[in-house]
C-alpha cells in the first residue's frame, strides 16, 4: 500500500484529483469527505481499476458511502481493501477487508529490543520489526474468478 506526495507546487487537492483521473489504483488521502468525493469521481467499467487498495481506514469509509451513494455495488462493481480499520469497518454497509499488523507480535518485538538495549545487547541505531499482516476478509473484497 503506498501513499503519495504531490511532486511540483500543485495542491493536495488538485495531485489527487489528477491521480484519480489517470486510474491510480493505490493512494491514500486522510478523510471521509475526500474518501467519498474521489468515489464520486471514479470511471467504472472496461479498462478501468475494479479492485482498490486504500490505505488510510477513513478515507476508505468515505470511499464506500461514495460508491453507494452512486448506486455502485460493493464488491460487485468495484472491490476495495483498507489497513488498520479495526472493530468499525465490521460495521459498515458493507463490511471492509482490512489488513492490520499483529499487535500482540508488535508489542513483543519491541520488548525485546527495549530489554536488548537496556542489557547492552543491541546498539541504539534504528532496528526494522517485520511483521506479518493479519487479513480479516469482509465483504468489500470479492475471490478472483480468472488467472493473472
Amino acid at each position: 500500500m503506498a501513499g503519495f506526495d504531490s511532486p511540483d507546487d500543485t495542491s493536495r487537492d488538485e495531485h489527487f484529483l489528477r491521480i484519480s483521473r489517470g486510474g491510480a489504483t493505490s493512494f491514500h488521502y486522510g478523510s471521509l469527505e475526500n474518501g467519498c468525493a474521489f468515489a464520486k469521481t471514479l470511471r467504472v467499467g472496461l479498462n478501468q481499476p475494479a479492485a482498490y487498495v486504500l490505505e488510510d481506514p477513513l478515507f476508505a469509509i468515505g470511499f464506500l458511502r461514495g460508491l453507494l451513494t452512486r448506486g455502485l455495488r460493493v464488491p460487485d462493481d468495484i472491490s476495495f481493501v483498507t489497513a488498520s480499520c479495526g472493530k468499525l469497518g465490521r460495521y459498515l454497509p458493507v463490511s471492509l477487508t482490512t489488513v492490520y499488523p499483529d499487535l500482540d507480535e508488535l508489542a513483543e518485538k519491541i520488548v525485546e529490543l527495549l530489554l536488548g538495549r537496556v542489557r547492552g545487547e543491541l546498539s541504539s541505531e534504528r532496528q526494522c520489526i517485520w511483521l506479518k499482516p493479519r487479513l480479516v476478509v469482509g465483504e468489500s473484497t470479492v475471490r478472483a474468478t480468472g488467472g493473472c
